[in-house]
């Protein structure tokens, strides 16, 4: 019985490199929009130092590692290793602990600064614990490169793949049953309140606007798809049907959430929730990926080269095409001969054709998933660079093989069983599905479940998933913080870019000031607390002021606050700006 539903969830060891890949990236993504708010947000110099944060903000079950200290080179340490953790996590290196750690640095950010968390934010936090207990490093990885044992299986069963799809299943149904207004499952309307909202939509949202039915039927799609279409995955216990039903309910979330990526501002939760659905692609996905007309190459390397054979090892990993094999020159005495006569690694085809430098390289490419880069790769100033690139590292590969001598090849597998680890997956699918239960308004929770709730704030397994429910917000609000010098100039601390303090300006431009989701929600909730804004009016007054590029003084902060009421879409009453307070620099 646990054999055949662990089946039902196999999930292809591709797909989960893909997943770490993308996640990374879009990880990444979001620390590079960070780092220009790291002083304001982490630092003793913003305006939460850690003082004032255990009084006034941080949670006693909350931890951090950002908790041990707020001086800036500390702060700025933390971060450079969490982007060296990315990295890491990218390419697949020790990849099973790089997880965890990362779990822990953005456990970390998240508590220093929970005043700008969303549902993109809970949804990475509860995954990366559960895929550290996933082998993501398997394929297209450093780990791959160095495993001596390799995977025979193309696929991983485990309880901790339930776990994964769990996970978003609580999400979607979830979120499904918060949306109990009529906006969403009888007239339709509710995408087409949402996109009135200005703070919460991208320009392509002002195209899309002119269509009514087609935005009815978007909203019916994504209503019933969150409430009942993740159930059709459990029609995969019929063998026939196990690909149609991944690729549908793979392709339909997929789908919906690029639809929010494009029209809706919601911070990187869209990405993040392909990135998982990813994991779930079914083999014959890679099949179509993987298949090339080409013919075999044989690479050839020093054997007597450490860094060479690491080179091409981690090459022909990520690539993973079948149709490239890879041999030591050295067993080869005719291939030996080439390659100390042109200091370089031999490519060879079948029908005897030789390649060598970058001219392999551009041959290896061609025979790989990223075959569609090779007119990049092709072009004259490209082979060029290229060619002196590969001149630098061959005549330096002493060098390079002792920078390398940290990457170590190993007989271990990547990832086991055990009692332990299974227990604690059943324990966080408890977690998930009681908490998701629990934070409805009309459940009443028994000792247990309360307990249990303790245990997932200790373990930062909480999540919210009642965005725009039970229905979109009727109130479009934003705001703009101005500041006034002492020549009386007038300065938007909030933008880039200058431009007049009215309504219908400050609508339009916000989608230019403070394009981090995170960072905009919270401010938006420092402007619920006139403490906040006072300490955060402080922090623009000394740093402004201690530019010396700027020629005049600031003398005061203002706050202010637009908010418009959408009655029903394309009927929008405007209720002006209100000046929420005012900050004078001392």
């Amino acid at each position: 019985m646990l054999r055949n539903i662990l089946k039902l969830f196999e999930l292809d060891l591709r797909s989960l490199a893909a997943t770490r890949i993308l996640l990374g990236l879009f990880l990444f993504k979001d620390f590079i929009e960070i780092i220009p708010h790291i002083k304001m947000f982490y630092t003793r110099d913003g305006f939460i130092p850690l003082s004032e944060g255990f009084q006034t903000v941080f949670q006693n079950w909350s931890w951090s590692l950002l908790y041990m200290n707020d001086a800036p080179l500390f702060v700025y340490g933390f971060f450079f290793v969490y982007a060296i953790l990315l990295l890491f996590f990218i390419f697949g290196y020790r990849t099973q602990c790089v997880t965890f750690l990362l779990w822990v640095f953005i456990v970390s950010i998240h508590n220093r600064n929970w005043m700008g968390l969303n549902s993109g934010d809970d949804l990475v936090r509860c995954s990366l614990l559960i895929l550290t207990f996933l082998p993501l490093g398997a394929k297209y990885s450093v780990d791959e490169a160095f495993t001596n044992k390799k995977n025979i299986n193309q696929s991983h069963n485990s309880i901790w793949n339930v776990t994964l799809f769990v996970q978003l299943a609580a999400m979607y149904i979830t979120s499904a049953l918060h949306k109990t207004d009529p906006a969403w499952n009888q007239d339709f309307s509710a995408l087409a309140r949402a996109l009135q909202l200005d703070a919460f939509t991208t320009p392509l949202a002002d195209i899309i606007k002119g269509f009514p039915s087609l935005l009815k039927a978007m909203t019916f799609i994504t209503y019933y798809a969150e409430k009942y279409l993740i159930f059709l995955f459990f029609l995969g216990a019929i063998s026939r049907v196990k690909n149609l039903t991944r690729w549908i309910t793979i392709g339909t979330f997929v789908l919906i959430h690029l639809g929010i990526f494009i029209f809706m501002n919601v911070g990187n939760f869209p990405l993040y929730a392909i990135a998982l659905w990813f994991a779930f692609m079914p083999g014959s996905f890679w099949k179509i990926i993987t298949y090339s007309k080409h013919s075999k190459l044989n690479i050839y390397y020093d054997g007597h080269c450490r860094f060479c054979e690491k080179f091409v090892r981690i090459l022909l990993t990520f690539l993973a095409s079948r149709e490239l094999h890879l041999y030591q020159a050295q067993s080869n005495k005719e291939v030996c001969e080439l390659m100390e006569a042109h200091n370089s690694w031999v490519v060879r085809e079948i029908n005897g054709k030789t390649f060598y430098g970058f001219e392999a390289f551009q041959e290896v490419i061609k025979r790989s998933h990223f075959q569609f880069l090779y007119p990049l790769f092709n072009r004259s100033w490209v082979k060029r660079i290229g060619e002196k690139f590969y001149q630098i590292v061959s005549n330096n590969r002493p060098l390079l093989s002792k920078f390398s001598s940290f990457l170590q090849f190993s007989q271990k597998p990547n990832y086991q069983k055990n009692f332990i680890t299974e227990f604690l997956a059943i324990l966080i699918i408890i977690l998930t599905v009681n908490w998701c239960w629990s934070v409805f308004p009309n459940n009443h929770s028994n000792e247990w479940a309360n307990s249990l709730k303790k245990v997932s704030r200790w373990v930062h397994h909480y999540q919210y998933w009642n965005i725009f429910s039970p229905t979109p917000q009727k109130t479009n609000a934003w705001f703009f913080i101005k500041g006034v010098t002492d020549t009386g100039s007038q300065v938007d601390l909030t933008s880039k870019k200058p431009r007049a303090f009215t309504l219908k300006t400050s609508v339009n431009g916000i989608r230019e000031s403070l394009e981090n989701k995170s960072i905009r929600k919270t401010f938006m909730r420092i402007l619920d607390d006139p403490h906040f804004t006072v300490r955060l009016g402080n922090y623009y007054c000394r740093k402004w002021n201690l530019q010396e590029n700027h020629s005049s003084r600031l003398d005061k902060v203002e706050f202010y606050m637009g908010k418009e009421l959408v009655i029903e879409p394309n009927n929008i009453r405007e209720d002006g700006i209100e000046l929420v307070n005012s900050v004078f620099c001392q």
